[in-house]
């Protein structure tokens, strides 16, 4: 096959959602078919399969990973952007890390540092005692932690940033608020036995006044 040179490959891509192929038909020359892959701003596993148009070779398969760049931006995402003040209630926040295209930035770890006012930072580990805020490597793109209210009523913030680039940062709001409580609303106030009818239910989360901090329709 060193002395083909009339052959045609045919090159396949499992996904083009990755990446694209310059060409899917190549010319043998002197044994050796090339095409070129372009990876594509997204990232995610494909695979690449080579077979001899004539069939006169069993077809290869390679795998292909396009990793996520270097992280460009971060997103901080909160379980609810108000809680109950008293300094006893918790809710759950996720750091994601993405790269210039927007994907999750998974590929290798990065140091950021996570710092907040009024309100507690919980389950993390402080890689740097002597740093302000905390220091925690980011494995895969994602950190999860919690977040503690205030004692007194106060509106806190949530800090994330790059350590070696605290000029990309990102920032959230949590609310502390006296004398929450749940008011529930429904779209009908009662359901025949048996009947395919479905009922829409609202939540609402509401202050000593009567205002609502949060809601949600579960239908």
């Amino acid at each position: 096959y060193v002395e083909d040179n009339s052959s045609i490959v045919e090159f396949i891509l499992s996904s083009s959602e990755y990446g694209t192929l310059d060409s899917s038909s190549v010319q043998v020359q002197s044994g050796v078919a090339e095409a070129i892959f372009t990876a594509s701003q997204t990232a995610g596993e494909l695979s690449v399969s080579a077979q001899m148009r004539d069939g006169s070779l069993p077809y290869e398969q390679e795998d292909v990973k396009v990793y996520a760049g270097e992280p460009a931006s971060l997103a901080l995402s909160l379980e609810s952007t108000v809680l109950p003040s008293g300094g006893q209630s918790a809710g759950d926040v996720t750091l994601n890390l993405y790269d210039r295209f927007g994907n999750l930035a998974n590929y290798g770890t990065a140091s950021v540092t996570l710092d907040s006012t009024e309100v507690s930072l919980l389950d993390l580990n402080d890689e740097d005692a002597e740093t302000p805020g905390y220091q925690v490597t980011v494995k895969e793109g994602t950190v999860d932690f919690r977040v503690l209210s205030s004692v007194e009523e106060a509106t806190g913030t949530i800090t994330a940033a790059l350590t070696e680039q605290p000029d990309l940062s990102t920032v959230a709001s949590l609310n502390s608020v006296d004398g929450l409580s749940l008011q529930v609303a429904l779209s009908e106030p009662y359901l025949f036995a048996g009947s395919t009818d479905s009922e829409t239910v609202g939540i609402a989360v509401v202050d000593a006044s009567g205002r609502v901090e949060a809601a949600r329709t579960l239908a």
